[in-house]
């Protein structure tokens, strides 16, 4: 998985965002094919160059017929929902919308359920935040990084009227985020892009050894006397270039007053999730003594969050730590050996001394000797390690 850091030094929406990641080499064609699966209808999407304080960088605009009503969350969810993404582009855009929910609820002093979108709700910032959603999927981001962001001074129109500069929903989204002052009367971070970077972002700094592997540029409208530009740039990370390593993500959480059974249920829930490698309890001992177990979950940064809803939803945890591991793997593979009780699986694993670590598949040893009553587990074991050393296979140890 990459990473991207966006420097929103120019100024930041929900175009400019987009047309960043286009510019970083998306395949454009596949974006609109899968952004007609929305039902909405008899838009355009159009992409230019644009050259703005003599940066140039990708300026996209969806052309959208005039619409004169006001969506809901759970309308705009439903259109979403219409379109039968994966699980991950889902949440993602649903979550967008939920933080730009909550926040014009709070500003507005109503429920947030109850809010209805206006400019936020129209059909191009639609496109824009699912369009930004699938461009990340396609570029295989699952970490974004932002720099501080820039906000400007006087007051800005909207359909409420005349208000702050910048947006009351603006600045309750950029709550507690990084911000640098510019001398602009523009607004210079619409609610679109603060939206996905407090949905989906963490202030920089980017953390541990990365590389660049492609930077593109998006332009927005304005004109100011800076650059109006927001500059992308996909990381890889260093595992990703240390030959045989990745960069894993470990989850934890301490669980000390629940039922086991249901913790079993939940737990064996998340290793059947694609991508989660190794889930794991260990016997603790938590605040004011108590025993419990510490869970841990080894996956791909693909399933952090998948991972996460499962144990906040399942368990009694009320948090989730997560950080990044480097592991290192052998090459494996995995033999079906036929022995004088029936078919086994070997998984054979290369050692950096070019020899071979083979193990029996223990499931294939427990359904055998389920079969037999005459058989042992052990034996069933042995006998299936004797075949494999008279076979042409080359067994130096067996680790059960």
């Amino acid at each position: 998985m990459n990473s991207l850091l966006v420097e929103p030094f120019g100024g930041l929406a929900g175009d400019m965002f987009l047309a960043g990641l286009i510019d970083l080499g998306l395949d454009l064609e596949a974006l609109e094919t899968a952004l007609r699966r929305l039902p909405l209808p008899d838009w355009q999407l159009v992409v230019t160059r644009k050259t703005s304080s003599g940066i140039s960088g990708t300026h996209l605009r969806f052309v959208v017929p005039s619409e004169h009503s006001h969506r809901g969350l759970s309308q705009i969810l439903a259109i979403i929902d219409h379109a039968d993404f994966e699980p991950r582009i889902v949440h993602r855009a649903g979550l967008i919308f939920r933080h730009l929910a909550e926040a014009e609820g709070k500003v507005h002093g109503i429920p947030w359920e109850d809010v209805h979108f206006h400019e936020v709700g129209a059909m191009d910032s639609i496109l824009d935040i699912v369009g930004v959603v699938l461009a990340l999927q396609m570029l295989d981001v699952e970490d974004i990084w932002v720099g501080p962001l820039p906000y400007g001074h006087g007051s800005i129109l909207c359909e409420h009227g005349e208000i702050p500069n910048p947006a009351p929903a603006t600045g309750e989204l950029l709550k507690g985020w990084p911000q640098i002052a510019r001398d602009c009367p523009s607004e210079m971070v619409t609610p679109t892009g603060a939206a996905i970077v407090s949905a989906l972002g963490r202030p920089t700094p980017v953390p541990g050894l990365t590389r660049a592997i492609a930077i593109g540029y998006g332009a927005g409208t304005k004109d100011f006397t800076f650059p109006n530009v927001c500059r992308m740039s996909l990381l890889e990370p260093a595992t990703a270039f240390r030959e045989g390593r990745e960069q894993l993500m470990m989850l934890e959480t301490y669980i000390d007053d629940m039922n086991p059974e249901f913790l079993a249920d939940t737990l064996e829930r998340i290793r059947l999730l694609e991508d989660v490698l190794d889930v794991v309890t260990l016997a603790a001992v938590g605040k004011k003594g108590r025993l419990g177990q510490l869970v841990q979950v080894l996956c791909r940064t693909t399933v952090r969050e998948l991972v996460e809803d499962q144990l906040l939803t399942h368990t009694s945890s009320l948090g989730v730590r997560g950080y990044f591991v480097d592991r290192r793997s052998t090459g494996r593979r995995i033999s079906q050996v036929e022995t004088r009780h029936g078919t086994v699986n070997v998984k054979f694993a290369d050692r950096p001394d070019g020899t071979k670590k083979a193990s029996v598949e223990f499931e294939d040893i427990r359904r055998i000797a389920h079969a037999r009553p005459d058989l042992t587990l052990e034996q069933v074991k042995s006998d299936t390690l004797h075949e494999l050393e008279r076979s042409d296979e080359s067994l130096l140890d067996d680790t059960p």
